[in-house]
Parts: structure tokens; C-alpha cells; sequence
């Protein structure tokens, strides 16, 4: 049989990764059964079957890259492979805190490393926007130059592929004096 056609992502979440394509060229839809598996080094997700021409892979690793491939069978003879290289959402920070730091008005945040791979975090801070390495969850950082005896919303969001997963929030206070 003919391969796949247009094979693109339509969704992507944190433990799967959903995938469209077009009916082979010059072979009616029925009859045929599609294929499909996405892996990363180290490991695959298994062979998932349909007779549409959409599947979701799940059971997936967050913030992991992946090459997905879908092929065709009918009467026993595969087709060629379709892939393509995506990723999943990366997980997000379940855990933050924050402390006053004396003089200088600013905070000390920390937060918990998510599950799965990621790349940096963005912190907000009031108005103040910061990309910050990986390596900094659970290690923690200062922000310094705040307001006296103000509350600040920081918020951490993990990105990882170029995705970001749901931002996590917090209210910091900083000292009077």
C-alpha cells in the first residue's frame, strides 16, 4: 500500500501526542489499518493500531522529544514509513515558596523540579521577567531592587521544546525595613 499523506501533530500534552494524516494516495479508506509508534533514545511506546486516521500515543514522558512514525497495512504488507520529530508538554512546578530577605527589599524563591525533562523556567516577578537555567529548581534564586512591605505575585512556568507547561503562583511579601 501507498503511505500516509500529511502526517502532522494535532495536540500534545504532558504524557501524549496526537496524530492526523490523510488517507494513502489511490486506496480506499476501508480495509486498511494504520500503525503507529513514537520513541525516543532509550526506549519506544509500543505499536498502537487504528482504523482512522487519527491516534493519540500516551503513557509518554513530559518534556521528552520523540520521533513519531504511522505506516499502513492491508492484507498483510506494510507500507513505508511516515515520521516526524515532536515533543510532549513539559511538566509543571507542583511546588514554590519565597522568603524576605533583609536589606535590599527582595526575595529568596525556591521551587521542585518537575517530572520529566525540561530546559529553563521563566519567573515573573511583579513586573520583572527572567529565563533562568534547569539547574536552579530546588537550589532557589534572589531577587533583589523590590519595593518595602509590598506583595508580589511570582509565578514559575517550565519550558522545554519550546512548550510551556501551566505556570504555578505564588505571594511573596518583602520586609518593612
Amino acid at each position: 500500500p501507498n503511505p500516509v499523506r500529511n502526517l502532522r501533530v494535532e495536540t500534545q500534552t504532558n504524557s501524549s501526542i496526537s496524530l492526523r494524516w490523510d488517507v494513502p494516495e489511490g486506496h480506499p479508506s476501508q480495509g486498511l489499518t494504520y500503525w503507529a509508534q513514537c520513541s525516543r533514545e532509550g526506549g519506544k511506546s509500543g505499536n498502537w493500531n487504528t482504523a482512522d486516521t487519527s491516534i493519540t500515543v500516551d503513557g509518554l514522558d513530559p518534556g521528552s522529544s520523540y520521533e513519531c512514525s504511522v505506516w499502513v497495512e492491508r492484507h498483510g504488507v506494510n507500507s513505508t514509513i511516515q515520521a516526524l520529530k515532536t515533543s510532549t508538554v513539559p511538566a509543571a512546578v507542583v511546588s514554590m515558596s519565597c522568603v524576605s530577605t533583609s536589606g535590599g527589599y527582595g526575595v529568596f524563591l525556591n521551587w521542585s523540579c518537575p517530572s520529566g525533562g525540561y530546559e529553563t523556567f521563566e519567573v515573573e516577578v511583579g513586573r520583572q521577567w527572567s529565563s533562568e537555567n534547569a539547574d536552579l529548581c530546588e537550589k532557589g534564586m534572589s531577587v533583589s531592587d523590590l519595593g518595602p512591605a509590598q506583595s508580589y505575585t511570582v509565578t514559575v512556568t517550565t519550558v522545554s521544546n519550546g512548550l510551556k507547561a501551566p505556570s504555578i503562583s505564588v505571594t511573596c511579601y518583602t520586609d518593612s525595613t
